[in-house]
């Protein structure tokens, strides 16, 4: 996955700057990437311009809507890191073509985009691990 470092700059303006033009639409940082989340829900990864497969667009997805968007989308395949997902390369002759309307799916709230977030987990208090609470009798 890209390493950590200092953050760059989202991939592709064109494609974040369309999502970002949407009130509902969230940008945070995933794996060093640029994830877009749309009503809760992420629905976009950017990956940047790193060395494959960390260079394109997924779509994040679940396992069972693959066929409905590869039967649009040919040229996606699954990410061979996060297989769950589909991915485009920007080295792709029609990435331009397919991020654009994989935007425009996310825009026009497709229900065949977005997996819902893990829960955050709580973090340890800094002091060691939590004391359990006895019971009273």
């Amino acid at each position: 996955m890209p390493g950590a470092g200092p953050r760059r700059p989202t991939p592709w303006p064109w494609l974040s700057d369309l999502l970002l033009e949407h009130t509902d639409v969230e940008e945070r940082r995933m794996f060093g990437c640029s994830a877009f989340y749309r009503k809760g829900t992420l629905r976009l990864l950017l990956t940047g311009e790193d060395d494959e497969p960390w260079n394109g667009v997924c779509a994040c997805t679940s396992r069972d809507r693959h066929d409905a968007l590869l039967g649009e989308f040919p040229e996606l395949t699954s990410h061979p890191v996060l297989g769950k997902w589909l991915y485009i390369s920007c080295e792709h002759p029609a990435f331009e073509r397919v991020a654009s309307a994989l935007v425009g799916l996310v825009l026009s709230d497709d229900p065949r985009l977005g997996v819902e977030p893990r829960p955050k987990r709580r973090r340890a208090s800094p002091g060691g691990p939590p004391v359990k609470k006895q019971k009273s009798r």
